[in-house]
């Protein structure tokens, strides 16, 4: 059975402001950070434990071409992927911990 994508409020919030940040540097950025981003969701879907945990039961994915990293935890009880955090690889780590 496939696990259900989760991607939180807070998640989708730090896609958006990136996008934003990418946009207003360069006209088409953006949607190029978007399209990684988008990519490296699909990687996680498609194979959630090739991904190394890097804290408990959270997960790290990196965007191609981006300095970002998606986190996540599976659970396997409900059979849900939560994307929590999408963060710049030069922000602490603290940015993300306080989300799990």
């Amino acid at each position: 059975m496939p696990y259900k994508l989760i991607i939180t409020d807070d998640a989708d919030n730090d896609i958006e402001n990136a996008m934003d940040w990418y946009e207003n540097k360069q006209k088409g950025l953006g949607k190029k950070y978007l399209l990684s981003v988008k990519a490296c969701v699909k990687l996680i879907v498609k194979n959630p434990f090739a991904f190394a945990k890097i804290y408990v039961q959270i997960r790290k994915a990196n965007t191609n071409k981006f300095p970002y990293s998606l986190y996540f935890r599976i659970n396997e009880i409900s059979k849900e992927l939560v994307v929590f955090a999408v963060i710049h690889n030069s922000r602490s780590e603290k940015k993300w911990k306080k989300r799990i």
